[in-house]
């Protein structure tokens, strides 16, 4: 009985570090993306933003809650360091993403003005990046280097990857999302998710020495989002009966199935490589 009375504490310890670590992120990020002024309200693109924010650091802060640390003590110091490092990597990224996908466009200005079209693109970057961090920073034999150059290139495969399909489909879903289309948000988010879904899986795993390691990322990732573009445009034909792509820029419908259809793909893709 005692044993299961410790354990329940050290879990009940352990996920309020973790929420600890996620407030600390929510008021990192209130500081660096201010509001607009104090007359400005709450609407739906500033919760959906911080409801990104807080799944992204949930889903890196796992890494974390799996720690080595051998002792009570030791494995606390060990969740708030590591929370510390994913979440300023976390935030960096973010304020990476927003330069980069959807660039010329003030985010905390559309944000503040009740864009949640821009909104979603920032909940589906951070949930990627939460993905992409919780693969680098957990679960290998690599140091502190390893992991930040295997996130640093995570967050430049997801851009990469992102404005490639970007370029590759018909008209811009960057565009209708300056423009405050919903649907295109939609679409974005699913995107980015999906893409996040497949680098975490391309990063997971053990260090093997930087030339094996990176090959093997560079394969995965390589190989895992050509599987996903091609299964995308299947799943596509089969399940939204070849809806064009300009239908997701405004129907809110089409493009919520499309993202799940696209996640999904991206589940069962790492699930086969």
């Amino acid at each position: 009985m005692a044993p299961t009375l410790i354990r329940i504490g050290m879990t009940a310890t352990y996920a309020a570090l973790a929420l600890l670590v996620m407030l600390a992120g929510r008021i990192a990020s209130d500081a660096i993306f201010r509001s607009l002024g104090p007359g400005h309200k709450p609407n739906l693109a500033l919760s959906l933003r911080h409801s990104g924010l807080y799944i992204g650091l949930a889903i890196a802060m796992t890494a974390a809650l799996q720690g080595s640390a051998s002792g009570f003590v030791p494995g606390v110091v060990e969740i708030l360091r590591d929370g510390a490092v994913i979440v300023v990597a976390i935030l960096v990224a973010q304020k990476l993403s927003d330069w980069w996908v959807v660039p010329g466009l003030d985010n905390n200005q559309a944000v503040a003005d009740g864009n949640t079209a821009v909104a979603l693109t920032e909940f589906g970057s951070s949930v990627a990046t939460g993905m992409i961090a919780s693969a680098s920073f957990g679960g290998g034999e690599g140091s502190w280097l390893t992991a930040v150059v295997f996130f640093a290139l995570g967050q430049l495969a997801l851009i990469g990857c992102f404005w490639a399909q970007e370029r590759l489909l018909p008209g811009s879903f960057v565009a209708e999302v300056a423009r405050g289309r919903e649907g295109a948000g939609v679409a974005v988010a699913g995107v980015l998710i999906a893409l996040g879904v497949i680098l975490r899986a391309s990063i997971a795993g053990p260090f093997l020495g930087w030339r094996a390691s990176l090959g093997a990322f560079a394969v995965y990732a390589l190989g895992g989002i050509l599987f996903l573009m091609a299964f995308q445009e299947v799943f596509t034909y089969f399940f939204v009966k070849r809806r064009h792509v300009e239908d997701q820029y405004h129907n809110v419908g089409t493009s919520s199935v499309v993202a799940c259809g696209q996640i999904a793909v991206a589940l069962v893709v790492t699930a086969l490589l």
